[in-house]
């Protein structure tokens, strides 16, 4: 003797309907999946940009942390006024070094500074007076 549950279970599994939630119900899960997918490969890049923006940034503050332990001191301090005024202490003299392609157009003062050659125009304007 046959259980009728058992033909009744097959007779549901086989029916269009059962058929059609079945493959809805597989269409939506598949497309979850994909979706899944697609963000974690755009988690991964982003993830790795990041790295990279950190390791960036990780340097940055060791440079940082290194020019300012140089300039606490005092040499520091001297090197960096030195470069970028052009400070000289007393009884230092500035020498200026001139490219040989470069000394055409420059000329010594009587003072010893270097300074450019009048143009055209300038030489013009001066003859005239003004």
């Amino acid at each position: 003797m046959k259980y009728s549950n058992t033909s009744l279970w097959r007779r549901f599994i086989s029916s269009p309907f059962a058929v059609i939630v079945l493959a809805v119900a597989v269409f939506i899960l598949a497309r979850a999946a994909i979706n899944i997918q697609g963000k974690v490969q755009v988690s991964a890049a982003k993830l790795e940009q990041a790295q990279a923006e950190y390791a960036r940034l990780v340097q940055r503050q060791q440079d940082i942390a290194r020019r300012v332990d140089y300039l606490s001191t005092d040499q520091g301090v001297e090197a960096e006024i030195r470069t970028k005024y052009h400070a000289v202490k007393d009884g230092e003299r500035v020498a200026v070094i001139v490219d040989s392609s470069q000394s055409a157009n420059v000329r010594q003062s009587a003072t010893g500074i270097a300074t450019s050659t009048p143009g055209f125009w300038r030489r013009l304007l001066r003859a005239i007076g003004l």
